[in-house]
């Protein structure tokens, strides 16, 4: 195992840029939910505080358990309907989620973390949605491309999803782990969507991508992979889970635990890849051809303290935030 990182220089979001960067969300109402347009009931029953709930998701693997959760009446079994919307990045997702938009939403936990830690919103993390596996977070390059590992990165330009996102913190991660100085290679924000075809116009020298894209990018032969993200220091990294604003958390106890109790019933069962990969075209907007070869994160519903505490610290670490902050305090109780 590799020492702890020092602090090194970063370029982490903003206060505004956590709250306005993104823009707004792109509100896509999912098959069934009729979300727009539609008379919402936000009264409680004899089970839940708040019978309808909004959360925002992510056209991304990490959704499929709270599809799965929706599809098959979980929780309509606790009493509970979730209306999920679809957010444009995980920025966006969490932008709604502070402003009220969403009462639940996705996100990425660097961002989150971020938020929190800056005082950005008072956040909880109500359940866990996807681990690091491997083969899920890749540094890819050009088929043609001398890249091999780490070392090879240096004065060169690597695309990720956003500058202090967890993309960002993973290939900073690969690189220190690889004694390689984070200062020599440069990062370059670009959309996951966007990441194949620049590679194969040579308009980055590499990027950190994830799945479905890395098999999309296979698949067609526009980039190969160079070395895995998720060892290390990284290895089982927590990725994203669901989020909700403490006030809601405190006003909402029953209605946050029955959409834990929803989705950690799915997550379970989504764990046999034959249950999930049906749903991959949905949820992710790919073929079922891609589905049936992209790798999938570690599905998980439950936080742990100790694995939340690695991101924290790792961010720490990176001067993603200012200060050390304990995650376990952030995770609801009951979650």
């Amino acid at each position: 195992m590799s020492a702890s990182p020092r602090r090194l220089p970063a370029r982490p979001l903003s206060r505004r840029g956590l709250l306005a960067a993104a823009g707004s969300a792109a509100l896509l109402t999912t098959s069934g939910c009729g979300l727009l347009g539609r008379a919402r009931d936000d009264g409680g029953n004899d089970r839940v505080e708040q019978a309808t709930i909004t959360v925002g998701t992510l056209p991304t693997t990490e959704y499929a358990p709270l599809a799965l959760a929706v599809r098959r009446g979980y929780f309509q079994h606790e009493g509970l309907q979730v209306e999920i919307t679809k957010a444009t990045d995980g920025s966006a997702a969490l932008t709604s989620l502070i402003s009220g938009e969403y009462d639940v939403a996705l996100s990425s936990y660097v961002p989150l973390l971020t938020a929190q830690s800056r005082g950005a919103a008072d956040l909880r993390i109500v359940a866990d949605a996807g681990a690091a596996a491997p083969g899920t977070a890749v540094v890819m390059v050009p088929p043609d491309s001398p890249v091999r590992g780490p070392a090879d990165l240096v004065g060169r330009v690597v695309g990720v999803s956003a500058i202090g996102t967890v993309s960002d913190l993973l290939v900073k991660s690969a690189l220190h782990d690889a004694g390689v100085p984070t200062d020599r290679v440069e990062l370059a924000p670009i959309s996951f969507p966007n990441m194949p075809a620049a590679l194969a116009q040579r308009r980055l020298d590499a990027a950190l991508v994830t799945e479905p894209f890395i098999t999309i990018a296979t698949r067609e032969g526009s980039a190969r992979t160079a070395f895995d993200t998720a060892v290390g220091p990284a290895e089982g990294l927590p990725l994203s889970g669901y989020g909700a604003t403490a006030r809601f958390v405190q006003d909402n106890p029953r209605t946050v635990a029955a959409f834990q109790r929803g989705l950690t019933r799915a997550t379970l069962e989504a764990r046999d890849r034959r249950t999930v990969e049906p749903l991959l075209p949905d949820v992710a907007r790919i073929s079922p051809e891609v589905a049936a070869e992209t790798e999938l994160v570690t599905y998980r519903a439950v936080p742990d303290g100790t694995q939340m505490q690695r991101v924290a610290d790792l961010m720490h670490s990176f001067t993603f935030i200012d200060h050390p902050l304990d995650a376990t305090t952030l995770i609801a109780s009951g979650a």
